[in-house]
């Protein structure tokens, strides 16, 4: 049985929009001592940010975290992750070394939000948790697997992530 006391829970609440078209699921944030920024990919290594300002940083100011929130509350986009507690081995921000206690209910937040049209999965592993926990076929939803934008998935170069991401995203 896992230890109650290593167990992390989720530290940001789910970022559902009006009217929100998109769904992102990531895993799980990493520890806080990387943090840039207290939200959603907000680790100082994550490219996350990164790939959001070459899509949209010619439109949009993403400078703090209200004006992120403005962006993606602009484009119809969610956020959540698919763990909701997990316990984390070594202290370590990859997802390898994350063991899920407990599952945010996708199909629920889904089903709550009939709008959603896409779910985007910010790595196979996401998917892969979702396919293991979940067996509920949404109709009318399209689930993409995104590029992870740990810069650990080095088999992509970030410009080649970005145009993964330009091909899936709303258009603004």
């Amino acid at each position: 049985m896992k230890d109650k006391k290593t167990a992390e829970s989720h530290p940001f609440k789910d970022f559902f929009p009006k009217n929100i078209k998109y769904l992102i699921v990531g895993s799980f944030p990493g520890p806080r001592r990387i943090w840039k920024t207290p939200w959603f990919y907000g680790s100082k290594y994550s490219q996350f940010w990164k790939i959001m300002e070459c899509l949209y940083g010619s439109y949009r100011d993403m400078s703090s975290l209200a004006k992120k929130r403005k962006l993606f509350t602009e484009l119809e986009v969610g956020l959540t992750d698919i763990i909701k507690v997990c316990q984390r081995i070594d202290h370590n921000a990859s997802d390898s070394n994350l063991v899920p206690i407990l599952f945010n209910d996708i199909p629920k937040m889904l089903y709550s939000h009939p709008t959603i049209k896409t779910v985007f999965f910010t790595s196979s592993f996401v998917q892969k948790l979702y396919n293991q926990n979940f067996k509920d076929k949404i109709k009318n939803v399209n689930f993409i697997i995104l590029p992870s934008p740990s810069p650990r998935f080095a088999r992509m170069s970030l410009k080649s992530k970005i145009l993964a991401y330009e091909k899936h995203f709303p258009k603004k």
